[in-house]
C-alpha cells in the first residue's frame, strides 16, 4: 500500500481510498478478514489511530463491517455493486464505440490485448 507523506490528502484518507480500491477490484473479496489495526499500522509505519479512522469511515460507507473482538471484514454488497457499475460502464462505452462505427473486431482486439498482458505478467 502506497501513500504520499507530502500530499495534502490526509494519510487516513489515502489509506481509506487504497483499501476501498482494493475492495472494489476484488483484491479483498467479500467476507475476507482485513489485517488488524495494529498490524496494518505497523506495516505502514503509521499511528494505529490513523488506521482506526480509515476503518471507521470505510465501515460507515458500508465497505467493511466489524465483528466484536474478531476484527474487520469486507462487506458483500459493495463489491457486487461496484462490479455492476463497471459492467454498466463497459456496456455504455461499447455502445458508444458501436455508434462511432468501431468494429467488433477492433473492440475484441483491445480486450484480448489487455487480457494477454495479464497472462504474461503471471
Amino acid at each position: 500500500m502506497d501513500f504520499n507523506l507530502t500530499s495534502k490528502v490526509p494519510i487516513f484518507e489515502q489509506v481509506k481510498n487504497q483499501l476501498k480500491k482494493y475492495i472494489e477490484i476484488g483484491i479483498y473479496a467479500p467476507n475476507d478478514k482485513l489485517p488488524s489495526l495494529r498490524e496494518l499500522a505497523s506495516s505502514l509505519n503509521v499511528n494505529p489511530n490513523t488506521i482506526e479512522r480509515a476503518f471507521s469511515e470505510l465501515e460507515k460507507d458500508g465497505y467493511i463491517y466489524s465483528l466484536n473482538k474478531k476484527g474487520f471484514y469486507v462487506s458483500e454488497s459493495i463489491q457486487t455493486q461496484s462490479k455492476k457499475e463497471i459492467l454498466t460502464s463497459i456496456q455504455n462505452e461499447i455502445l458508444l464505440a458501436k455508434k462511432a462505427n468501431i468494429s467488433y473486431k477492433e473492440i475484441n482486439s483491445i480486450i484480448n490485448s489487455i487480457y494477454q498482458e495479464d497472462k504474461s505478467n503471471d
